[in-house]
């Protein structure tokens, strides 16, 4: 058996008497994989025996990492934590460790509940003013949630969905024609409510889009914090973060309008 790890972002990758099998992202979606790919991964967790050594460092690891990118919807982000990098160093006893996380990834049982959770990573809503209206749920991001997608994890990616022929990068540009494209949604002044209008909004840091918040016809927004709970949020501003930047484009579109099947 040879096995190969490339770096990250790029998602881990083994070989088996010829047969090339791919873990999927780096945010270890099970979802994404075929019946066939997690057979044969589950055969092959079992060639090899793992130290103790390496299974407590892994796990260690693995706990830091889920830790910091609970919120995050861009997969380079994801990939680039050093926790994550840590783990693909190991080099190739790891991965019996790595096929192991894809069963538990959208196990929850080891959340913070809600409330500490937000505490901790979102400062403006530190006085409890949002509504969790969804459970945790790995099976879209942000992006999706905005484009009333609850069925992909929208990103710019090799393993993310993307509405465009081209993939392009992460900046704000990509994501605008992203939208206006797949949702129809046109470039807007702000995020004031407008009668009939429905509006969204691009976070970002710099020009590198980090989350996208979608406006309620009531004039207050919604968001699905990384592979978390969706929240209903009265000011946009509520999800201010160090991960998530600041709004910096708002695009809008008449209410209701038609999106193109995706």
């Amino acid at each position: 058996m040879s096995t190969e790890l490339p770096p990250p972002p790029r998602p881990v990758t083994a070989e088996v008497s010829g047969s090339r099998i791919t873990t999927g992202a780096p945010r270890y979606a099970l979802h994404d994989l075929d019946t066939n790919t997690v057979t044969l991964m589950s055969s092959l967790s079992g060639l090899s025996q793992v130290s103790p050594e390496i299974e407590r460092d892994f796990n260690v690891l693995a706990e830091q990492w889920r830790t910091e990118t609970r919120q995050l919807s861009s997969d380079s982000d994801i990939a680039v934590k050093f926790s994550y990098q840590q783990i693909i160093g190991i080099g190739p006893s790891v991965l019996p460790l790595i096929f192991r996380e894809l069963g538990m990834f959208d196990n929850y049982a080891n959340w913070p509940n809600i409330e500490e959770w937000i505490h901790q990573c979102f400062p403006n809503l530190q006085n409890g003013d949002y509504e969790e209206t969804s459970d945790q749920t790995c099976l879209y991001n942000c992006i999706a949630w905005a484009a009333e997608d609850i069925e992909n994890w929208w990103w710019p990616s090799e393993d993310g969905f993307w509405p465009l022929d081209t993939i392009g990068d992460e900046s704000v540009e990509n994501f605008e024609h992203a939208f206006q494209v797949a949702r129809h949604y046109e470039v807007c002044t702000n995020g004031n409510l407008e009668d009939g209008i429905e509006k969204v909004a691009i976070f970002a840091i710099g020009e590198t889009v980090k989350h996208m918040a979608r406006q309620l016809i009531t004039g207050e927004w919604t968001s699905k914090l990384g592979i978390g709970w969706d929240i209903r949020h009265p000011i946009l501003e509520d999800v201010n973060c160090h991960q998530y930047g600041v709004p910096v484009r708002f695009l809008a579109r008449p209410r209701g309008a038609a999106s193109v099947s995706v």
